[in-house]
């Protein structure tokens, strides 16, 4: 290495060369793999070249810099090497790169004397200084075997242990019937373009915990991430669709391993349990947008509990078919609807929070069946229960409890809507009116309240041209009905609506208990959820607690 530069300085200046590559929007600043630019000379050379040959004055002024420094080979050996001692203890030896600006040292974690462990300890300590100080924890974490980039589609049996962070470098695939079993705590972060789709016949084993929840985010640093950072979680399966040779949207649809959907109703994607996707619903295949957990053809033997979608670009779940079910969900700024679903769900869902913020989003929950032929078999029929869907009674949006047409039907009970601007809920299309008759389409134990211009207009003109459902008129379906009560307050404070510190408990009014309904009586519904909304009055203690989080965006 040259006289004008140590090591240490060397790597930091690398560390703000990809920072300042990270933060340029322009496709011709390639993503810059930092590990790689420690250890692969080709690539730093590559890298320093690009940065100096382009139109960022930053870049360029550091790689001009780098360039005139000697960087011969790896500037740090990979850190971890495992060795047997003559005890046939294994030991992990730490090793930098001797050189006139960093000492050589070598750090045997076990099996030398007490004291020695100590000098040990504080000469690591003082070549990590010079490192630490120089690039972010994350890449430090890298080196040390914390973080694993994911760059090569999933063909086996994998596992993706506790401790770790595994980074997406781009739409990884899990297929050949594979299973993806992730531990509890483990934390995915996906990189612009990113997403992880787990295609039919392989399944997804994500067994979080309350206090050890499997987080899917961003792989930008906190504090600059925000909606459509990463494209989302893809699950699907071979269930029953009403429309054949479907490809989920989102991705390239000329590649098979998007195709979803079949005749097995008892299908499984995996489980979901205790997980939180984060940033997701970036535009992977130009036209679509991927959600922030997307489940096409998923059927009744997968299991999804416990799952919170936080600020997606676009819808925070959509479900295309099957007969999956859902339970204790919990969905935080989507850019688009909460809950959408179509081509003929048939599945069931309790407890679902929806939380719309102000000026994002449009419907809490939107229904379809098949746009192009809604008498399509199987229709959309799910059975929901215990709900919350919250607006964010926003000036600009048009934001509605629950849109459903396009022929959906459907079972709705003890649900609450609150805070949307336009109306509460919609029923649109002759297709979908036809579906009251016969109770395919179904309402009970409904709470509206704080909902249109004037927080009491509940339901929208629909004369002339505003007449999407043939004369139909919401207001005669819902007025007059002892289990339906409009402008009645639950008990919400404005910490409801909160973005970052949000109460979804009504407090204080006991009218949600007394009025709701009870679910069927088979194994998957919460018997003694009897009352109006996805949480009782008052409660301190819920299944939000210990797993949600309202990070900014």
């Amino acid at each position: 290495m040259g006289d004008s530069i140590s090591r240490a300085e060397a790597v930091s200046l690398l560390w703000k060369l990809k920072q300042a590559s990270d933060s340029k929007s322009s496709s011709d600043i390639p993503y810059v793999h930092f590990n790689m630019l420690l250890t692969d000379p080709r690539y730093r050379e590559q890298i320093l070249t690009t940065a100096a040959d382009s139109r960022y004055q930053d870049l360029q002024q550091i790689a001009n810099q780098l360039r005139g420094v000697k960087m011969e080979g790896r500037l740090i050996r990979d850190p971890a090497a495992v060795r047997v001692n003559r005890a046939g203890k294994r030991e992990t030896e730490v090793t930098f790169l001797s050189s006139t600006d960093v000492p050589d040292q070598r750090i045997v974690k076990a099996g030398i004397p007490w004291l020695s462990m100590t000098v040990a300890a504080l000469l690591l300590m003082v070549v990590f200084a010079s490192i630490v100080g120089a690039f972010y924890y994350q890449e430090l974490s890298r080196l040390l075997g914390s973080e694993v980039l994911i760059s090569e589609d999933i063909l086996q049996d994998t596992r993706w242990e506790a401790g770790k962070t595994y980074i997406l470098d781009r739409v990884i695939y899990v297929e050949s019937g594979a299973d993806l079993t992730i531990d509890a705590g483990v934390t995915v972060q996906g990189k612009p373009g990113s997403a992880l789709v787990i295609t039919r016949g392989s399944r997804l084993f994500a067994r979080g915990t309350r206090a050890r929840p499997i987080v899917m985010t961003s792989a930008r640093e906190p504090g600059s991430r925000a909606p459509g950072d990463w494209g989302g979680l893809v699950l699907l399966g071979s269930a029953p669709v009403n429309n054949s040779n479907l490809h989920i949207e989102g991705l390239d649809p000329t590649d098979p391993r998007g195709l979803y959907g079949g005749v097995t109703e008892m299908d499984s994607c995996g489980v979901l349990e205790f997980v939180r996707v984060e940033y997701a619903g970036f535009e992977v295949y130009a036209g679509n947008e991927l959600n922030g957990l997307t489940l096409g053809g998923c059927g009744s033997q997968t299991e999804i509990s416990h799952v919170q979608v936080h600020l997606p670009l676009d819808d925070g779940i959509e479900v295309f078919g099957g007969t999956v079910d859902l339970k204790h969900i919990l969905v935080t700024g989507p850019g688009d609807d909460g809950l959408d679903w179509d081509l003929g769900w048939q599945g069931r869902a309790q407890f679902v929070i929806i939380q719309q913020h102000r000026d994002r989003g449009d419907n809490g929950f939107e229904g379809d069946s098949n746009s192009e032929r809604p008498g399509a078999l199987p229709a959309s029929r799910p059975v929901i229960f215990n709900a919350t869907l919250i607006g964010g009674f926003s000036d600009s949006k048009s934001q509605r409890g629950m849109l459903l047409r396009h022929g959906t039907g459907g079972h709705f009970a003890n649900i609450l809507l609150t805070g949307f601007s336009t109306e509460s809920i919609d029923i649109r299309n002759r297709e979908t009116v036809k579906n009251l008759a016969g109770n395919r389409l179904r309402f009970e134990s409904i709470l509206m309240f704080d909902i249109g211009a004037n927080g009491r207009q509940f339901f929208a003109p629909e004369d002339g041209k505003a007449d999407d459902d043939g004369g139909f008129a919401e207001a005669s379906l819902f007025e007059n009905r002892e289990d339906i009560r409009l402008d009645v307050n639950p008990g919400f404070g404005f910490s409801v609506r909160d973005s970052m510190n949000p109460e979804f408990s009504p407090q204080g009014n006991k009218v949600v208990d007394l009025f709701g309904t009870s679910p069927p009586q088979d194994d998957f519904w919460d018997q003694d959820a009897t009352y109006i909304g996805a949480l009782p009055s008052s409660a301190k203690t819920n299944w939000l607690n210990g797993w949600t989080s309202y990070a900014p965006d």
